[in-house]
C-alpha cells in the first residue's frame, strides 16, 4: 500500500491491470472508486493534523472507516493497485497475475496482450510462464516425451474449444474441468495429458472423483480439474474471444489468428479438439467431430491443411479417401489411443479397397457378404468382418449396393446364389 503515492498513480496501475474490466462488472465498483479517491484525500489530510472526525465530515465518510484506514485497513482497490507492477507494460499489453491467494494477494505477474493479433504474442507469454516442478510432472515428462510449451498451449486451447468446462470464480480467476466418458479407457491418457500440458503452463491440475452415470454419460465420467488462475481467464478472453458468460457450448470462438499460426501449433489445436470431441467411425468410413457452434472454425482449421470436410447436423465430417488419408498422416488424434487405432484400421481398409472386382476370390467375397447379411449382420458391420477375413476394404455404401443388386461395380456375380428373394436360400442358412 505504501508503494502508492497518489490516486492518479493508483488509477494508472488499475488501467494497466488486464482484468480491470472484470472488476468493473462488480455492482460495487463505483463505490470502490469513490473509496479509493477518498482514501488518498483522507491520508493527505491526516498528515496535516486534521483529526478523523473532521476528515469524516469533510469527505462524508464514516469516522470508523477513517480510523480503520489509519490502522492499515485500506480499500480493496488500493490493495489491488498497489500490487500491480509500476512498470509500464508494452504497447497493447497489460499486467496479469498468474495466481490470486485468499482473494487479496496477487502474485507472479506477467505481461499479456489485450488482443492476440500475431502468433509472436503467444511466444512472448510462454517465455514468462514457469513449468511446475513436482514428482508427478517428472513422471508425465517421461510418458509424454517431445511435448514443448507451444504444443501444450495449443492442446489446451483445443480442449477448451471442444470439451472442457470453464468455471469462473468471482470475476477474476477461471479453472478448467475436463470430463470424459469411462466407456473409453484411453480417455485416462487424455486426462493425464491435460494435467501435464497445464503443468507446463504453470497451472496445477489433477484427477477428481469420477462423475456418476447420467443421460448424457450413461457410463459415468472420468473427471480432472485445474486450479483457478487468471491465466485461464486470459486464454478464454484474448485467445478464444469469449467473454466471461459465454461458453463454447453455445457461442462460436473468435480466434482466426490461429489460422495463421505455425503448422505445429495448428496441429496441437486440432489434437485437443479431436481428443476432446472426435470420433473415428469405422462403420461409416468417417472421422467426425461434434464441436457444436464451432463447426465453421474447425472447417477453416482443417482447410489450412488441405483437408476438406462437410457439416452434417451437429458434426464436421471427413469422409473422402484422399481427405481421410491426409487426416491420418496429420494424426488428428494424439492421446486418444483407441481412436488412433481405429483411424489406422480405417486407413488400412481404405488402402486395400482398390480393384476388388478383379480379385480371384471376388465371387467368394460377394457370397460372404450375402451370407453375413442373411445371418443378421447389419450392412455397416459387414465391412470390418470382410476385411478381417479377406483383407479387402469395401465401403459400407457398396455393401448396400451389393445387397440390393447382388453384384459389385456393375459386374454380375458368378456366385451360385440365385437372384430374387433370400427366402429361397436354404444352402446359406448355416454357412456363416
Amino acid at each position: 500500500m505504501m508503494s502508492l503515492n497518489s490516486y492518479k498513480e493508483a488509477e494508472i496501475r488499475l488501467y494497466n491491470f488486464y482484468l480491470i474490466d472484470r472488476v468493473k462488472e462488480n455492482p460495487h465498483f463505483e463505490a470502490w472508486m469513490r473509496f479509493l479517491q477518498n482514501y488518498f484525500i483522507a491520508m493527505k489530510l491526516l498528515t496535516k493534523d486534521i483529526g478523523p472526525r473532521e476528515v469524516s465530515d469533510l469527505l462524508g465518510v464514516k469516522e470508523g472507516t477513517v480510523k480503520s484506514w489509519l490502522r492499515g485497513q485500506v480499500p480493496y482497490l488500493v490493495i489491488l493497485a498497489s500490487q500491480v507492477p509500476s512498470e509500464e507494460p508494452a504497447l497493447n499489453y497489460r499486467w496479469l497475475p498468474m495466481f490470486i491467494d485468499n482473494r487479496w494477494r496477487y502474485r507472479n505477474f506477467i505481461q499479456v496482450p489485450i488482443r492476440l493479433e500475431k502468433y509472436v504474442d503467444v511466444l512472448k507469454v510462454l517465455k514468462q510462464v514457469k513449468e511446475i516442478e513436482s514428482g508427478k510432472m517428472r513422471v508425465f515428462k517421461k510418458k509424454f516425451r517431445g511435448i514443448d510449451e507451444e504444443f501444450a498451449l495449443g492442446y489446451i486451447l483445443g480442449l477448451m474449444i471442444s470439451d472442457s468446462d470453464k468455471d469462473s470464480q468471482n470475476t477474476i480467476s477461471t479453472r478448467l474441468r475436463l470430463g470424459l466418458s469411462k466407456k473409453d479407457r484411453s480417455n485416462l491418457n487424455i486426462g493425464e495429458a491435460f494435467c501435464y500440458c497445464l503443468g507446463m503452463l504453470g497451472i496445477t491440475a489433477k484427477r477428481f472423483k469420477d462423475g456418476k452415470a447420467s443421460r448424457k454419460a450413461p457410463n459415468g465420467r472420468f473427471v480432472w480439474r485445474s486450479q483457478y488462475s487468471p491465466l485461464i481467464s486470459w486464454l478464454k478472453k484474448s485467445c478464444l474471444g469469449l467473454n466471461r458468460k459465454e461458453t463454447t457450448t453455445y457461442t462460436p470462438v473468435k480466434c482466426d489468428w490461429m489460422l495463421k499460426s505455425p503448422e505445429n501449433f495448428r496441429v496441437a489445436i486440432l489434437n485437443g479438439i479431436y481428443d476432446g470431441d472426435g470420433c473415428a467411425y469405422i462403420r461409416g468410413w468417417q472421422v467426425t467431430n461434434a464441436c457444436g457452434p464451432n463447426q465453421i472454425f474447425l472447417q477453416k482449421l482443417l482447410d489450412s491443411f488441405g483437408i476438406r470436410s462437410k457439416i452434417r447436423g451437429p458434426k464436421v465430417v471427413i469422409e473422402t479417401k484422399d481427405d481421410l488419408r491426409k487426416a491420418s498422416r496429420l494424426c488428428l488424434f494424439k492421446f486418444a489411443s483407441e481412436r488412433v487405432d481405429k483411424t489406422k484400421s480405417l486407413i488400412k481398409m481404405l488402402e486395400n479397397s482398390k480393384y476388388v472386382h478383379s480379385r480371384k476370390d471376388y465371387d467368394l467375397i460377394i457370397e460372404r457378404i450375402l451370407r453375413l447379411h442373411k445371418a443378421g449382420y447389419k450392412p455397416k458391420d459387414i465391412p470390418l468382418k470382410v476385411f478381417d477375413e479377406f483383407r479387402i476394404g469395401i465401403h459400407p455404401r457398396r455393401i448396400y449396393t451389393i445387397l440390393k443388386r447382388r453384384d459389385f461395380y456393375g459386374k454380375k456375380s458368378k456366385s451360385t446364389v440365385p437372384r430374387g428373394s433370400w427366402k429361397g436360400f436354404p444352402q446359406l442358412q448355416h454357412a456363416v
